[in-house]
């Protein structure tokens, strides 16, 4: 059966919302500024692009239930 998925941009927000939800609580902890501290700049911005491409893919695919 085929559906029709719209992405508009209250799903946007959803995904926003909530990779921000789950990022929030490893942000403060002090492992994490530690390890920021530390890290080559690069390496940082790889992590950012990761960490934001797989909250976002989790929580798009929480709210669509595709796969």
């Amino acid at each position: 059966m085929k559906q029709d998925l719209r992405f508009n941009l209250e799903d946007i927000s959803q995904i926003i919302i909530g990779a921000f939800a789950l990022a929030i609580p490893i942000s403060f902890s002090q492992e994490a500024w530690e390890l920021g501290e530390t890290l080559p700049f690069a390496n940082l911005l790889l992590l950012l692009f990761l960490s934001f491409f797989f909250l976002g893919f989790y929580t798009y695919q929480s709210i669509f239930k595709v796969m």
